[in-house]
């Protein structure tokens, strides 16, 4: 074994001769050794952070080891997760890192409480996105997401201000036990990073279909309160009730839908179905019930049939409430027929009171335009 390490390349400078005051290096007990910043970065970066635990537990290693013997290494690489607990693990890591340049004859470390706090801060923001990954429906895309994505890129930050002091006293040593490539990943570290990468992309393929809908928000048409819409064919009108409506790809809920609509609110939706075979009211309603009993639970059906105002036009409106896939969903529902042409507004919707009646008020907007009697599409 070499007396010297690989790490120098990285700058971390010749190694210095022990202080006097430098405790002699022990044989029985070797530390590990320093950890290349960039492999240190990467390693926070790929594992969003998962790898803080494992990082804490080989700084409270080489404390057990050579400084205090009572550290027990599994409390404070189980507790820097943690809000509150991991604070306190990062503060007391702080300040026994700054010990360790006093021992090694550098005097106090000015910065602790500077350090400590900056890093108290960026971990508080990381908890704060763990936390929030379980509130919302998303797990990785959405505000939760893109709030531990930030959160992660800067923790490395604080993080490297710890461990360059620690690489710099590991330095200091007589007789360092260890050489090292700082460019090349360990075996833990790749089994490591390939166990997570390999939990972010199930997470990834499980949330596949919220992704798409994120991005077609993204793509879509955002409108207004009060704005009029109305679909391809041209034979409807639709008032928006509220702010937070998204126009997107007519297909994106409905194969051969004549408009797609996102509502404000997580998981709510509204579509326009146009049939132009002289398809009947009564034919169209058999058909939703017989759909609706076929994928929701404890189903409960609303129904009543008026005219429209400005066209005589007989118009059902339904509401449909039940069960799917373990939440509740209601579906408001209008159905118009004329001679030779249907439409069917269909939203879905997940939200609250609010939303509820803000989705009823656009299905219930459902207007003919005048003068059109048939379809442009088949």
């Amino acid at each position: 074994m070499t007396e010297t390490t690989h790490e120098q390349a990285e700058g971390l400078g010749p190694p210095m001769a022990a202080a006097s005051n430098a405790r002699p290096w022990d044989l029985t007990a070797p530390w590990h050794p320093p950890m290349s910043l960039w492999r240190f970065s990467v390693l926070i970066l790929l594992s969003l952070g998962c790898c803080l635990p494992l990082w804490i537990l080989r700084l409270t290693e080489d404390l057990q080891a050579h400084r205090e013997r009572g550290i027990n290494p599994l409390w404070p690489s189980a507790g820097i997760l943690l809000p509150l607990a991991g604070w306190l693990v990062w503060h007391s890591a702080v300040r026994r890192v700054a010990a360790l340049g006093a021992e090694a004859g550098r005097g106090t470390v000015p910065q602790v409480w500077a350090t400590s706090l900056f890093g108290i801060a960026v971990l508080a923001l990381y908890h704060a996105a763990l936390i929030g990954l379980f509130l919302p429906h998303d797990l990785i895309v959405g505000m939760a997401g893109l709030a531990l994505f930030v959160a992660v890129a800067l923790l490395p930050f604080p993080c490297l201000l710890l461990q360059r002091r620690i690489n710099a006293y590991k330095m200091t040593l007589a007789n360092p036990r260890w050489t090292s490539q700082p460019f090349k990943f360990a075996p833990g570290e790749i089994s490591f990073l390939a166990l997570v990468l390999a939990l972010l992309g199930y997470v990834t393929y499980a949330n596949t279909d919220f992704m798409s809908r994120t991005l077609a928000r993204m793509e879509g048409q955002t409108l207004a309160a009060g704005q009029v819409v109305s679909g391809e064919n041209g034979l409807y009108q639709l008032t928006l009730p509220n702010d937070g409506w998204v126009q997107v790809g007519t297909d994106e809920f409905y194969e051969g839908s004549d408009l797609s609509l996102y509502g404000p609110a997580e998981g709510t939706r509204l579509f326009v179905y146009i049939d132009c075979d002289g398809e009947t009211i009564d034919q169209r309603v058999s058909f939703r019930r017989g759909r609706m009993r076929s994928s929701m639970g404890d189903l409960a059906i609303e129904e009543r049939r008026v005219l429209l105002a400005e066209s005589l036009v007989p118009v059902s409106y339904a509401r449909y409430t039940g069960t799917r896939k373990g939440a509740q969903q209601t579906f408001w529902v209008a159905t118009v027929a004329e001679e030779d042409f249907l439409v069917e507004v269909l939203g879905r919707i997940r939200g609250g009171e609010a939303d509820q009646a803000a989705a009823e008020a656009f299905v219930r907007s459902l207007r003919l335009e005048e003068g059109v009697t048939s379809c442009k599409k088949s």
